[in-house]
């Protein structure tokens, strides 16, 4: 069964437009949540290469019903809202996920059930870890990586964790104006490009 997440970060990572994208994660007490997107689909990359088209085809939803549908089909994961907006090739989708723990974000970021895009953990109490993967396979060509980077050199993905308490510290991004917040501006590339797992630690107290 393919997951709900790799429409959403497929769309985040490889079919934006120049604005960045958001991603937004709220914890409660439980470690329970909700995960909000908002994120525009270029028409335009039908033009660049056909790897990304292959890829576009294959694993993006074309309504809400679909995405509903899947999250129907996946444990632990409930579809709040969805809401498409077309301005002339572009498509703004904004969504609301809500999911019962934090392992359940994994489940649905496995890009076609091997690479986990995005993972949650508490790795002790007060203590989050965020591990970002790189979706692209290892075989991507050489010609759609340089596409990609002239593209979206420029771009980021704006990622903010809300927990239940306030934030004491922060490895990457920074702390917000509400200290419960911890926000993460990267680099679309510097994701793309990475052989490695991006982790980031965010301590915590309830």
């Amino acid at each position: 069964m393919k997951a709900l997440f790799p429409f959403l970060l497929l769309s985040v990572l490889l079919f934006s437009s120049c604005l960045d994208s958001t991603v937004s994660i709220k914890l409660n007490k439980d470690l329970s949540g909700s995960l909000e997107a908002m994120y525009t689909i270029s028409g335009e990359s039908e033009y660049v290469s056909s790897d990304l088209v292959t890829m576009k085809y294959e694993y993006l939803p074309v309504d809400g019903a679909t995405l509903k549908r899947i999250a129907d089909e996946t444990d632990g994961i409930t579809l709040n809202s969805f809401k498409q907006t077309r301005t002339g090739n572009n498509l703004l989708d904004t969504l609301t996920v809500h999911f019962t723990h934090l392992k359940d974000i994994e489940k649905l970021s496995g890009y076609t059930g091997e690479v986990k895009i995005l993972s949650l953990s508490e790795k002790t109490a007060g203590v989050l870890k965020v591990t970002l993967r790189n979706p692209l396979d290892k075989d991507i060509s050489s010609k759609t990586l340089q596409l990609l980077t002239a593209l979206y050199s420029k771009q980021k993905i704006h990622i903010s964790i809300k927990v239940s308490g306030f934030i004491t510290n922060t490895d990457k991004g920074a702390l917000a104006e509400d200290p419960s917040v911890a926000v993460y501006d990267l680099p679309l590339m510097e994701l793309l490009q990475s052989a490695n797992p991006i982790v980031w630690t965010i301590t915590y107290r309830k």
